[in-house]
């Protein structure tokens, strides 16, 4: 039913599509961090090569679990399991393990994504301050060449975010802060 006529709340397939491509921007953002840091690597070559392979390997893996869990269990079962639904498939087929494993596995990247998330947004800002671009507080480097103060703004303003999604309500469309901000931060 790739047109969605027997589940109209799924969308069309435009409509589909397009939630499925904000998703897979996030998937694919090591490629965007590694051409950011790209400039303190030892040998530029070893980030190209990173890159390419670090893209291919983020592809294969997406595309066996989209596939290989469909021949796992059926598409009604997919449908009905509660996030991290890898968790929950690798559990139907090994065991109660299989769960642990994914969800250490998926705390490991959450942890990880935040903080490459918080040095991008402080290299962003300290490479934007030394083209003059960005206020001149934000160029200064602590003794490990961090830039401190980007890192702290950086910080700063995760903090805010996190504590107004926190406290903040769904509107009346059902759309939740956090995925309004993710819809805005993708496109």
């Amino acid at each position: 039913d790739i047109w969605g006529k027997s589940n109209p709340d799924l969308g069309s397939v435009m409509n589909q599509v397009r939630n499925m491509m904000l998703v897979t921007v996030w998937v694919f953002i090591g490629i965007e961090g590694a051409s950011i840091f790209s400039s303190r690597a030892e040998k530029r070559s070893d980030v190209g090569k990173a890159t390419v392979i670090g893209f291919i390997t983020v592809l294969l893996l997406l595309v066996l679990v989209n596939v290989l869990s469909m021949g796992v269990m059926t598409q009604p079962e997919l449908a009905k399991l509660q996030n991290p639904s890898m968790a929950l498939v690798l559990e139907h087929v090994v065991g109660h393990w299989g769960a642990v494993l994914i969800s250490v596995g998926l705390l490991i990247s959450l942890l990880g994504a935040l903080l490459s998330w918080v040095l991008l947004c402080a290299e962003i800002m300290f490479a934007a301050a030394k083209d003059h671009t960005m206020p001149e507080f934000l160029r200064r480097e602590n003794a490990n060449q961090v830039p401190a103060n980007a890192l702290w703004l950086t910080n700063i303003c995760v903090q805010v975010f996190l504590v107004v999604v926190f406290f903040t309500s769904g509107d009346p469309d059902g759309m939740d802060p956090y995925t309004k901000m993710l819809l805005l931060a993708t496109s």
